[in-house]
């Protein structure tokens, strides 16, 4: 049975935009968590487990492998993670800005969650409202990097109330700490991009936990695949040549001088090998399952082609296989 503060991996994958089954990949090939079992196996993730996926996506999106940094502690991958920052800023031109490297600016609702972050290193409270028109109104004229809500149990239609506050301030980063929710609010509220933190929290642990939220929603992203691909998720189509035909065809005398035939199969055989491997390696690495099975239906597309070349060639030449 699920404890305060634990969650079952589905809530998990929702609050930190990690797919379950990767959850399951990190958790058994690099021990980059180990949720606590039921005793019928279900996985239990506590609130710890959840900020350290958080900061292990935003460094694996930033360009590091996950083999490579799911062995390092959390203050580790936050350094890790400024440092990816600092790289994608200098290799952009862009000037050190102060404001990136300090506190952030935040408007805060809930007045005892104002005074608790008082002495906060992560954030500067720059706004502090008692109700959501406050705060709008106070935070009008005020240049803010994030939104901090002290919302004890979520009300209805939170997603709508968060999306009006982040319009009306023109943030673009949200943190709700939260006591009591339903699961399904906690899934619209992160779809609509909030960060959720489950309290109550000591003020240094409020503290860490925002460092680590607003390190995420900062962070540098690797580019992304195009949402299409030429021809789409069909399959490509099947082999023209067998290996034994493509084997025969590098050997075999053409009377075309360049040697096309004998080139053309190489680069069959290549593209035949390549695009099995990729196959390989979308059954093994979960983590990139779906790039690798984009490049093994890119790879066969491209063979396709050149098979279809080779056949020409071969009408040319009146080459038997």
């Amino acid at each position: 049975m699920a404890e305060r503060g634990e969650y079952r991996i589905g809530t998990v994958s929702k609050l930190t935009g990690v797919d379950p089954h990767t959850i399951r990949a990190w958790e058994r090939r690099y021990q980059a968590i180990v949720p606590r079992r039921t005793g019928g196996g279900t996985r239990l993730y506590a609130d710890e487990d959840v900020h350290r996926l958080r900061l292990l996506k935003a460094v694996t999106d930033a360009g590091d492998s996950i083999g490579v940094v799911a062995q390092l502690d959390d203050g580790s991958l936050r350094q890790r993670l400024a440092a990816l920052a600092g790289a994608v800023e200098a290799a952009a031109g862009e000037p050190e800005e102060v404001e990136r490297t300090g506190p952030a600016r935040v408007a805060v609702l809930g007045e005892p969650m104002a005074d608790r972050l008082r002495d906060a290193t992560s954030v500067r409270v720059e706004v502090r409202a008692t109700s959501p028109g406050d705060l709008v109104a106070d935070a009008r004229d005020v240049e803010l990097d994030a939104l901090v809500l002290h919302l004890p149990a979520l009300g209805s239609e939170p997603g709508m109330n968060l999306e009006r506050l982040l319009a009306a301030t023109s943030c673009t980063v949200a943190v709700v700490f939260y006591e009591f929710a339903k699961r399904r609010t906690l899934a619209e509220l992160s779809r609509r991009g909030a960060l959720l933190v489950r309290g109550p929290l000591a003020p240094n642990e409020m503290d860490t936990a925002l460092a680590d939220l607003l390190a995420v929603a900062r962070a540098p992203r690797r580019r992304q695949l195009p949402p299409t691909e030429p021809g789409g998720d069909e399959a490509p189509p099947e082999r023209l040549f067998d290996d034994a035909q493509l084997a025969r065809m590098r050997e075999i005398v053409s009377s075309v001088q360049c040697e096309c035939p004998n080139h053309l199969a190489s680069i069959v055989e290549g593209l035949v090998a390549f695009e099995a491997y990729s196959r390989r390696c979308e059954s093994v690495d979960a983590e990139d399952a779906e790039l690798h099975a984009r490049l093994g239906r890119g790879t066969g597309r491209a063979r396709a082609i050149m098979e279809q070349l080779l056949v020409e060639i071969c009408e040319y030449d009146d080459l038997a296989i």
